[in-house]
């Protein structure tokens, strides 16, 4: 990609990070946009160990190690035996983890909703083909 559309592109990161006026309530909560990541992928893969967590996020283990006991000191996320295999630890959100990220889910989805609103149906939906297309490149490498 030449460096104009990356700038451009950048740009319109920035644009978007700074529409809405609201901030991100991550502050209020004590998390960092990282740390969401973990919760929302334990949201939807409740019960993983580290190894598929670490495998999940495309991390090394030796981080996601030390991210998921600062979560689990703070109380966003509870490592249970794992029934499949009592070795392992199975990862799960915390009710308090589960609040958090539902509280950031508003707030993102709220965001999202007011730049998608400017768009009619097929621009969304060429937008939304377009983005996944992107996000599926960055996988292959």
């Amino acid at each position: 990609m030449e460096n104009t559309n990356l700038e451009r592109l950048e740009k319109l990161l920035v644009n978007f990070h700074a529409q809405g006026g609201e901030t991100p309530p991550l502050d209020a909560l004590g998390l960092s946009s990282a740390q969401v990541v973990y919760l929302d992928h334990l949201a939807e893969q409740s019960g993983s160990s580290l190894s598929e967590l670490a495998q999940g996020l495309g991390f090394k283990l030796a981080s996601v190690s030390t991210m998921v006991s600062l979560l689990v000191q703070r109380g966003f996320l509870l490592k249970e035996s794992n029934p499949r295999d009592r070795r392992q630890m199975a990862l799960r959100l915390s009710p308090k983890g589960r609040k958090a990220l539902e509280r950031v889910r508003t707030f993102r989805r709220a965001r999202l909703s007011k730049m998608l609103e400017r768009m009619d149906a097929d621009e969304t939906q060429e937008f939304l083909s377009l983005f996944e297309q992107a996000l599926a490149m960055k996988k292959e490498k």
